[in-house]
């Protein structure tokens, strides 16, 4: 039986993975959220921390990320914002995404906005996710660039409870395990 052998950027898939972003290593802006206890063993350990976004406040991180060599060059990326609500109300929170990205040797222009309304589920706590729109991919590259802020627009908001990001990661397709050169996919 012959072995086949398929190089890494031989492109004979197409699949979705993402790109995750810890906000615990983000950077505050302006209008920073705090960065608090999030849960503890209940006996008071020192627990886990995370930035809690507060109601009726505009609350900022500011992150980066490269986009792997396993992206599909061209394709859109969809960025998601993983959720906890501290509180029990149902009424929507303002989210966004503001955005400039860059191939390599290209230029980053104007920002983008990306904005979307988030729901609590109700249940304090719960791990839930938000897309927040699509990124058009149609200039992006190996090693793609983005720079992001994430916030949340409490003055708009309708939902007063206290809510926690804890994590943002961004989809995107993928069509080789990585590239056939340190800066070039074929």
């Amino acid at each position: 039986m012959a072995i086949i052998r398929i190089p890494l950027a031989t492109p004979c898939f197409t699949a979705w993975t993402d790109k995750a972003v810890s906000v615990a290593v983000a950077r505050p802006g302006s209008t920073p959220p705090a960065f608090v206890q999030f849960k503890d063993d209940g006996a008071g350990s020192t627990g886990v921390f995370a930035f809690k976004f507060v109601g009726n406040l505009l609350k900022e991180l500011f992150f980066d990320l490269q986009l792997p060599h396993s992206y599909k060059v061209g394709t859109d990326v969809k960025p998601h914002v993983h959720l906890a609500s501290a509180g029990t109300a149902t009424t929507t929170m303002d989210w966004g995404l503001e955005y400039t990205l860059a191939p390599v040797n290209g230029t980053f222009g104007d920002t983008d906005l990306l904005t979307a309304q988030y729901t609590p589920s109700g249940t304090a706590f719960k791990h839930e996710i938000l897309g927040l729109g699509t990124i058009d991919g149609a200039s992006l590259g190996l090693s793609a660039v983005i720079i992001c802020r994430l916030y949340r627009d409490g003055a708009g908001d309708t939902n007063n409870d206290d809510c926690y990001a804890v994590s943002v990661d961004f989809h995107f397709e993928m069509d080789t395990l990585g590239s056939d050169g340190e800066t070039t996919k074929s």
